[in-house]
């Protein structure tokens, strides 16, 4: 695991994990670690092979998250936003913009 696109997460669950659901969301490719306190899931993952858009629609089907408040829904969204970033920078072939002067049309040297 990448330390420039590990992330960690907290979520709150509508119940608690089952061991048998926290091994199936261990074994995804990326993942980290997973944990559950109570209803809480801690996870840490790899941004550049899983995304919370994948994670989300498999944690609302199978165990149930809890997305009720206003708070929870901008958190996972931005959840969403960090990891498509952070995946987009992993698989960028060029390098930093901010290091190459612009390119003035129509002037000689």
């Amino acid at each position: 695991m990448s330390a420039g696109t590990r992330v960690r997460r907290s979520v709150l669950l509508l119940a608690p994990l089952t061991e048998s659901d926290r091994i199936a969301l261990q074994d995804w490719p990326g993942m980290g670690s997973v944990e559950c306190r109570g209803r809480r899931l801690l996870v840490c993952y790899d941004a550049a092979d899983v995304q919370w858009s994948e994670l989300q629609p498999w944690l609302v089907d199978c165990v149930g998250l809890d997305t009720s408040g206003a708070w929870t829904r901008l958190k996972l969204a931005w959840y969403r936003f960090v990891d498509g970033n952070a995946r987009a920078n992993a698989q960028s072939r060029g390098g930093h913009c901010c290091n190459k002067p612009p390119t003035v049309p129509g002037r000689r040297r």
